[in-house]
């Protein structure tokens, strides 16, 4: 009985001997194949943020010419801001509009140097000056091509508002 205790225990030595090994080969293939799909992985992860960067950084550029853009407009009107006549509004205490004529001159002198300016009255509708812009922004458009179209209109509140329309890559931005 002993000799047959001895065979069952080598028989299970014998069995873990042969298993063991194909464990052991059969969790490195596995985690080779993890380790593959990992770095497959980390190189797509890596060059989605390679063009995440890619996008901010030209986001920042696109932010940066917007900023200096606005600069310029507002620098072409800042003595007429400055020296704007303004009035008492009925409806805020405290607050002062800029009259009219302050906003006509401003906007004549926008639309002078070149600028789309919406001009604004509180007695007549509003209207764009020097519209051909747009009209050209919407055949670029309808034709599918990039186009860029800017409009600037006063506020009787003292604010320059700039609004861009970009139209690229068939995409409205």
């Amino acid at each position: 009985m002993r000799f047959r205790n001895n065979t069952n225990t080598l028989t299970k030595y014998f069995i873990y001997a042969i298993l063991l090994p194909l464990l052991l080969a059969g969790c490195s293939t596995a985690s080779e194949e993890k380790m593959e799909a990992e770095v497959g992985s980390s190189m797509e992860n890596t060059e989605t943020i390679s063009e995440q960067q890619q996008n901010s950084e030209q986001e920042d550029a696109d932010v940066q010419e917007l900023k200096e853009r606005c600069r310029e407009i507002a620098l072409c009107c800042q003595d007429l801001f400055f020296d704007a006549e303004t009035e008492e509004t009925d409806n805020f205490p405290n607050s002062t509009l800029l009259t009219q004529a302050a906003i006509d001159r401003i906007e004549d002198k926008l639309a002078n140097a070149g600028y789309p300016v919406i001009n604004c009255d509180s007695k007549y509708p509003s209207y764009l000056e020097n519209a051909e812009g747009l009209s050209e922004f919407w055949n670029c458009v309808n034709c599918n091509e990039a186009a860029q179209q800017e409009i600037v209109t006063v506020s009787s509140y003292g604010r320059l508002y700039y609004y861009i329309f970009q139209y690229i890559n068939g995409e409205q931005k």
